[in-house]
Order: C-alpha cells, then sequence, then structure tokens
C-alpha cells in the first residue's frame, strides 16, 4: 500500500495514511502525509510528512473503551437511557428504551427524539434543558407520555447536560423509568379525599386530552405516509433513470425508469453494483468521488456510458451528487439516454 501511494504522489497525487510501528516495546501510531514535489534536476519524487499521534490513538482507544462500558451498563438496566445532541438528535439508546420505543436501534440513531406529551410538557422539558448548566448539570422531570400501542404512562426522566472543558454544551444523557404505579397509587389515595363525581369529572377530561393528544399524533403519521407514498410514486415514474447506490458500491435503489433502460427486473437490479452499470469507474475512482463529495459537496454534471443487461454500451447525460439522510450517505445517479 505504501509502495503505490508512493507510486500515485510521483504522478502528483496527494496521499494519506496510518501506520503502526512494529516494536511492541516502543510502538509509535504514526501519520504520515505523502507529497509530490519537484527536483532541483527537474525530476519527480515525493516527500513524507511525519506525525506522531500515539497520544492521540491511545486516547482514542481509551474513549472506545469506556463507550463499551457504558453501554454494557446500560443495557443491563431497567431504566431507559438514551444520550443525544443538544438538537436531540439520538446518539445511544439501550434496549429497554428501544422497546419502549418499539424501534430497533438503528431505527432511532441519528434521528431527532421528542416525547409524545402535552404542549405544557414540552414547554417545561424545554424551559428545564435550558436551565441546566456545568454548575448545576442534572434536572429531573416527571410528564405524562402517549406510548406506542396509544397508552399513557407517567414517566420521570433525569436529563444530565455533557459539557466540553470550557462549557460548551456538547450532548444530554437522559435516564427515565416508568412511574406509573407509584402515580396510581397516589390518585388511588387521593380519591378517598374527593368525591366520586369530581374523579369521574377530572378522569372524562384527562381521557380527552389523551384521544385529542393520540388523533393528532395519528394523523400527524397518517400525513407522513401519504406523503411518503406520493415520493416513491415520482420516485418510480421520473423521465430519467434514478440510481442510489451506497459506498460499498452496492445498490441501495432503483427507480422503474432505470430498470427499463439497462434492461434489468426489479429483483435482478437489486443484485448488481456501480461497477456493473459504468466500466469507467474503478474502486479506486470510486473511492476518490466519496472522499472529494466529503470535501466539496454538490451536483456534477458529465457524459459517460451505462452498461446494459445484455452488454450494450450506451452514451448517458448524468447528473452525479452525494446527499445525507439520518444515519444514512448514498450516491444518486440520474441519467439520461444521448440519442
Amino acid at each position: 500500500a505504501m509502495t503505490e501511494l508512493c507510486k500515485r504522489a510521483v504522478l502528483g497525487s496527494f496521499a494519506e495514511i496510518d501506520i503502526t510501528t512494529p516494536d511492541k516495546k516502543d510502538q509509535k501510531n504514526l501519520h504520515i502525509r505523502i507529497i509530490p514535489v519537484v527536483f532541483d534536476d527537474g525530476r519527480a519524487g515525493c516527500a513524507f510528512l511525519i506525525q506522531d499521534v500515539t497520544d492521540l490513538a491511545l486516547a482514542r482507544k481509551e474513549v472506545e473503551i469506556c463507550e463499551k462500558e457504558l453501554k454494557i451498563v446500560s443495557e443491563d438496566l431497567n431504566e431507559f437511557v438514551f444520550s443525544c445532541t443538544p438538537e436531540g438528535i439520538l446518539k445511544r439508546v439501550n434496549h429497554p428504551f428501544c422497546v419502549r420505543m418499539d424501534r430497533k436501534p438503528e431505527e432511532l440513531l441519528g434521528f431527532p427524539y421528542e416525547p409524545v406529551i402535552s404542549h405544557e410538557d414540552l414547554e417545561r422539558l424545554s424551559k428545564m434543558k435550558q436551565e441546566i448548566t456545568p454548575t448545576k448539570p442534572s434536572q429531573t422531570i416527571s410528564f405524562k407520555a402517549i406510548q406506542p400501542d396509544g397508552m399513557m404512562a407517567f414517566e420521570e426522566w433525569t436529563y444530565r447536560g455533557i459539557f466540553t472543558q470550557d462549557g460548551k454544551l456538547s450532548g444530554y444523557l437522559a435516564v427515565g423509568h416508568d412511574i406509573s404505579r407509584e402515580k396510581h397509587l397516589e390518585e388511588q389515595l387521593n380519591t378517598f379525599h374527593a368525591s366520586f363525581e369530581a374523579l369521574v369529572k377530572q378522569r372524562t377530561k384527562e381521557m380527552r386530552q389523551a384521544n385529542q393528544d393520540l388523533m393528532k399524533e395519528i394523523a400527524r403519521r397518517e400525513r407522513i405516509e401519504r406523503e411518503l407514498l406520493i415520493i416513491e410514486a415520482a420516485f418510480n415514474h421520473a423521465s430519467d433513470s434514478i440510481l442510489l447506490f451506497e459506498r460499498s458500491g452496492r445498490l441501495w435503489r432503483a427507480n422503474e425508469t432505470s430498470c427499463r433502460l439497462l434492461g434489468y427486473s426489479k429483483d435482478e437490479i437489486a443484485a448488481i453494483s456501480v461497477y456493473d452499470i459504468n466500466q469507467e469507474i474503478t474502486p479506486e475512482i470510486w473511492e476518490d468521488m466519496w472522499e472529494q463529495a466529503e470535501q466539496e459537496p454538490g451536483i456534477s454534471r458529465v457524459t459517460s456510458t451505462h452498461i446494459r443487461r445484455d452488454g450494450t454500451i450506451i452514451p448517458v447525460e448524468v447528473s452525479r451528487t452525494f446527499f445525507t439522510a439520518g444515519p444514512i450517505t448514498l450516491f444518486c445517479s440520474i441519467a439520461r439516454e444521448i440519442r
């Protein structure tokens, strides 16, 4: 690998690589940058910039160990545990929280989370987060939340702010548990001090409010489902071929127009990769395209070729771009045959 990088540097390409020295007694982690140079006699060559990153590598290893230990501890708890960014984007969830949400971890991580609670409780929660400071990093709140099955539950949550050394908020660690049983016992005790009629009115009001919140949530989710169906129909009926690829080069999604253009059925096209469609793209070029997109995002338009299922090569105009949706980044190729 080092030889290949040197050859590329001599040809004018910058390169970077991380290596570990073989000496186990005094092992070093080195970050090497290889840059093209031209000598005084006009010959092309390359130079090495070597940085010792051993301390950084050890620190990262310790962080990884701490994260694994935290995950093991949180999985053994009965409480709901999650960590998130200041904006509420989930970074880590434990098993009880996934069970509570009726979701898998991959369906939660990278997406914003907000409990399904009343508007007043949402305001209380927002105000409580604002009161979390480095000198007062922990706050506790309780509220009634609508569960995925539509039932109401009383929950108590403790939010702890995570701050950097300079006091900047980097996220929250939240631990919650269901206190419905305690709340119900408390309510039963209160019934001895209130009339039956007042209790009925209170329950009726709570149920009405819960039903209203639930109906709003159902309506919101139905609206999202309808929008997704419309987007799916527009995707499949687009006049141009649309192909979405993962970083591995494997096809993630293709519209019906691309199936017709390339001569594949829906089941057949699901098994292809970017290299099967465009013979000009090699694994090295593919990786360079991803790295360049991270530094200079945008849309590029090129004239290229695509290979049909029967081996026919067709000229196409292609619009290329990269986009991120939640935790997934995809390469989008929109192609039109040149006739």
